[in-house]
């Protein structure tokens, strides 16, 4: 945004944000289609290159209901590795058969809606390492000796993604959204989730609507 002006400069470029993770024989998803090139992180040791990460790193996967309780929890349950071809995230050490795909439109070996669950307590303790440091570096210093006496993160953080924002504010203007419909795209409607995503980002539509 230019200082004094209300203009806002929007980059467009043809990318996708997702999670997702699948067995080491996949080489062809909906979401990452064969031939398609990702780049990923790897949850388990934070690296973005070929690096493997054992099953021990696993600090817990949790699986929860709808209501977001757990109901299991089991630690070092898989390993993780960036497959160099195709970018993904390959998991190690489970049986393809107990964790079926669930949407018919995800093959055999598609773990796209287990990503959260299998590395639960691995994605929990990075975002409380990330926002102690943030508060550490940027909190006035009697408020450092309040950090020290230890905060329960889990119990003051609750968050939505990026993406989920994204695209709830596409929804909330009736626009395809893949995350809302998983089959929609933006093909013949650019000019107007182009419009939506602006007025999200001057505030002039709601970015989340529970």
């Amino acid at each position: 945004q230019d200082e004094g002006s209300s203009r806002i400069d929007v980059c467009y470029a043809s990318f996708v944000i997702s999670f997702d993770c699948e067995a080491e024989g996949v080489d062809d998803t909906v979401i990452i289609p064969k031939g398609t090139k990702s780049f990923s992180i790897n949850p388990l040791n934070w690296k973005t290159d070929q690096t493997p990460a054992s099953k021990e790193e696993n600090l817990g996967a949790c699986f929860t209901d709808y209501s977001g309780e757990i109901r299991t929890e089991t630690e070092a349950l898989c390993g993780a590795y960036i497959d160099e071809e195709r970018g993904t995230i390959k998991i190690t050490d489970v049986n393809q058969e107990d964790y079926p795909p669930v949407l018919s439109i995800l093959p055999e070996g598609s773990y796209h809606i287990y990503d959260y669950e299998f590395f639960f307590r691995n994605l929990e303790k990075n975002v409380a390492d990330r926002l102690a440091k943030y508060i550490t570096e940027n909190m006035p210093p009697a408020e450092e000796e309040y950090l020290s006496e230890g905060v329960d993160t889990k119990c003051v953080i609750t968050g939505y993604s990026d993406i989920t924002v994204y695209h709830s504010a596409w929804t909330t203007q009736k626009l395809p959204s893949i995350h809302a419909c998983m089959s929609g795209t933006f093909t013949d409607t650019y000019e107007d989730w182009q419009k939506a995503e602006l007025q999200m980002m001057t505030g002039n539509i709601p970015s989340y609507r529970c």
